[in-house]
């Protein structure tokens, strides 16, 4: 196995001598990779054991998919967890943005000091009041639940006269003036089956 240690962390194609890795043992994959705790270009895992472990497994299995051993896979085992690094924060990023816009609705609202920090913590939780909130507005429109009162109310009809002004008539009495909607209207009769008692 190549050990890749002395690989310069400033130009990775330099040893630390100086000298240029142009070797033709050294540009292609030897089966196995070294321990990539000081090949990660950031760094963000090189204290998690499980990362560093499945570091090494991704690029074996990332050789063999580009057909090692059977072709020549002209990487080594640092390109390997650079990009093994890369896709656990690409996916880190995906799971964060799942969880704030799943989260956000338990907190939306809340006092910010009495939540306190939540960075690196399970939430136990169900968005449904926030759900609930936002269906009142949809229960309102269809009459069953809401923020807004449906009140029932009549107007008396006179002979030869088709246009009415349900403001002056029924807002302004017995609304305080304040503007109704309108959410059905009753002309007919109820049926004969609804009026037995």
């Amino acid at each position: 196995m190549t050990d890749y240690t002395t690989v310069s962390q400033t130009n990775p194609l330099l040893t630390v001598d100086g000298s240029t890795l142009l070797d033709q043992d050294r540009i292609r994959w030897p089966g196995s990779g070294s321990n990539p705790y000081n090949l990660l270009p950031y760094g963000f895992y090189k204290n998690d054991a499980a990362f560093l472990s499945d570091c090494q497994n991704s690029a074996i299995w990332a050789a063999l998919a580009l057909g090692y051993p059977m072709q020549d896979v002209e990487l080594i085992d640092w390109v390997f967890y650079a990009r093994y690094e890369e896709a656990v924060n690409a996916y880190e990023a995906q799971v964060n943005q799942f969880n704030i816009r799943n989260y956000i609705a338990n907190y939306q609202g809340q006092n910010i000091q009495s939540v306190g920090n939540l960075s690196g913590q399970a939430i136990v939780g169900t968005p449904m009041n926030q759900i609930i909130a936002l269906a009142d507005a949809y229960g309102a429109e269809a009459g069953v639940g809401g923020t807004i009162d449906w009140k029932k109310g009549f107007v008396t009809t006179q002979p030869y006269q088709q246009t009415y002004d349900l403001q002056a008539l029924w807002g302004d009495t017995t609304e305080n003036c304040n503007r109704m909607e309108i959410k059905r209207v009753f002309h007919e009769r109820q049926p004969a089956f609804a009026r037995i008692y």
